[in-house]
């Protein structure tokens, strides 16, 4: 068996004129997307690596941040490794699978559709690719109503309904950003109007930074952020 491993590792450096993945580093990335977990609940899978680092030992990852909005199936992870003079660092392509636990349709429901507790319950969903938001409660969903047509079992995205705004455009709001256990607030000015669930702009009042933000409350906005440690 070991031999036969061996021999199917010497055939793909062979075939594919890169370095085999060197076991230590590979155990690295494995364990750092089994801890991917963003903001908005969704979580990572790793499907394929296109280019290998040629390098051995273990090495630090991080995820691009425009990967904590829109949840790309390709993308290059940073792998590093040392620090300061030794400091050096790859660009790792690879393809990902985001899934998420969302509310999905329990039937067929066609556009117009004025949800009800009983067009309604929760699944984990393929959202790769997805820019949109979700939710996590079928609560959130009562009363709002389709734009267009949902399957069974198809996770119900903001850009699939009309809800109500519960922001206007230039109210003041309080920004939360989380790290783990760790909270962080700021106060804000919304750019735009937005409903439950909905990403929005907000000028942080302190630095005049423009951040995006997704509306949790009337009064609040969560920022998505993809960095895990």
């Amino acid at each position: 068996m070991v031999l036969r491993h061996c021999t199917l590792l010497l055939l793909l450096t062979l075939f594919s004129g890169q370095a085999v993945a060197d076991a230590a580093w590979q155990q690295s990335l494995a364990s750092y997307i089994r801890h991917i977990s963003l903001n908005d609940g969704s979580h990572a899978r790793l499907i394929e690596v296109f280019h290998w680092p040629d390098t051995s030992g273990a090495l630090h990852w991080k995820l691009p941040a425009h990967a904590a909005q829109q949840h790309p199936s390709r993308l290059s992870l940073v792998a590093e490794q040392g620090q300061g003079s030794t400091l050096r660092r790859w660009y790792v392509p690879v393809q990902l699978a985001w899934h998420a636990t969302t509310v999905v349709a329990s039937e067929n429901l066609p556009a117009r559709t004025l949800l009800t507790a009983s067009h309604l319950k929760v699944s984990e969903s393929n959202v790769t690719d997805h820019r949109d938001s979700w939710w996590q409660q079928p609560s959130h969903l009562l009363g709002a109503r389709l734009t267009r047509p949902v399957k069974k079992g198809e996770a119900i995205f903001s850009a699939s309904v009309h809800r109500p705004k519960l922001i206007q455009r230039g109210d003041l709001l309080t920004i939360l950003v989380r790290y783990g256990a760790i909270s962080v607030t700021a106060k804000g000015k919304a750019l735009h109007s937005a409903a439950l669930g909905e990403r929005i702009p907000v000028r942080n009042s302190k630095s005049n930074k423009i951040v995006q933000g997704v509306v949790i409350n009337a009064s609040t906005v969560r920022i998505m952020t993809g960095e895990n440690g």
